[in-house]
């Protein structure tokens, strides 16, 4: 299983191999992580956009810079189920 340090060295399309990712603290700064290297596009599939991964201030600072910086930037989430990001009030 990768470190945090270990991701911190992976570079998003060049750095070989699969991440095996244990635990939500793992997931959580994989997430942010992989958003802030984001250049052009950023594509979330998500069982209900849990947000102790996605509601917080590291990982919507990335995707918030990632869509005002060029007017083809691309953000897009999918959702199978959108009733507890709702409830929840995610930002």
């Amino acid at each position: 299983m990768d470190t945090e340090l270990d991701l911190t060295e992976r570079i998003l399309g060049e750095a070989p191999g699969v991440v095996h990712l244990g635990g939500r603290s793992a997931i959580t700064t994989a997430c942010a992580l992989m958003a802030a290297q984001a250049t052009q596009r950023l594509r979330i599939l998500s069982r209900d956009l849990d947000a102790q991964v996605y509601d917080r201030a590291d990982f919507l600072d990335s995707t918030r810079r990632l869509a005002l910086h060029s007017p083809r930037a691309q953000v897009e989430i999918l959702l199978l189920d959108p009733e507890p990001a709702i409830r929840q009030g995610n930002r």
